[in-house]
């Protein structure tokens, strides 16, 4: 079933508005990071998180080892 543009573009649009509401208070959000292998039959590898608190950016890296399923 084909998808209407104006479909498309309210999704774009709530999008948006969502990413602006996160930016007006980042310190309330935390930026998960996957790291994989590839696109398919892919394993996650490492793990990044990302957090904001006033000007400064810190992140945190964790390899993964073994198999996750």
């Amino acid at each position: 079933m084909p998808i209407a543009i104006g479909e498309i573009v309210r999704d774009r649009n709530e999008a948006i508005e969502w990413a602006q509401k996160v930016l007006q208070e980042p310190d309330k959000y935390l930026i998960l990071d996957p790291e994989t292998t590839g696109l398919f039959d892919a394993e996650l590898d490492q793990i990044g998180t990302y957090r904001v608190k006033s000007d400064l950016i810190s992140a945190i890296y964790a390899a993964i080892s073994g198999s996750v399923k």
